[in-house]
Parts: C-alpha cells; structure tokens; sequence
C-alpha cells in the first residue's frame, strides 16, 4: 500500500471485453465507484475483514447495496 501498510483487501471487477449484455463500461465504473466508497468505511472494512467465507462477503455486499 501507499502508506507502507499490509493490504487487507483486495477487489477485482471483471467485465467482457466484447459488446454485449454484460459489456456496459458505465455500469462498470460504477461499480468501481462504489467498491471505493465502501473501501473508505472503516464499518464495512471491519466486517470485510471478519467475513469468514465468500458466502459471508458476498451477504455483506449485498446488505451494503441495499442501505
């Protein structure tokens, strides 16, 4: 990290490189938008880190979209 501080989490966001239904490049940036705002939470870094399996991660992305 920038602060010489370990990195706890990592975020990758994927999309098609082909035009189609899933190859939307506002709805990606979007995304990424969004991950960072969450990234700046200390909350939802706390939970992040606690979350035990990827059921657990992605429960708590989803409980974050719906605030």
């Amino acid at each position: 990290a920038v602060d010489g501080e370990p990195v706890q989490l990592v975020f990758t966001v994927l999309r098609p490189d082909r035009p189609g239904a899933q190859h939307d490049p506002e709805q990606h940036l979007e995304l990424m938008r969004w991950i960072a705002r969450l990234a700046r939470s200390s909350d939802f870094r706390s939970f992040a880190l606690q979350a035990r399996t990827r059921t657990e991660l992605v429960e708590l992305l989803k409980e974050m979209s719906a605030a």
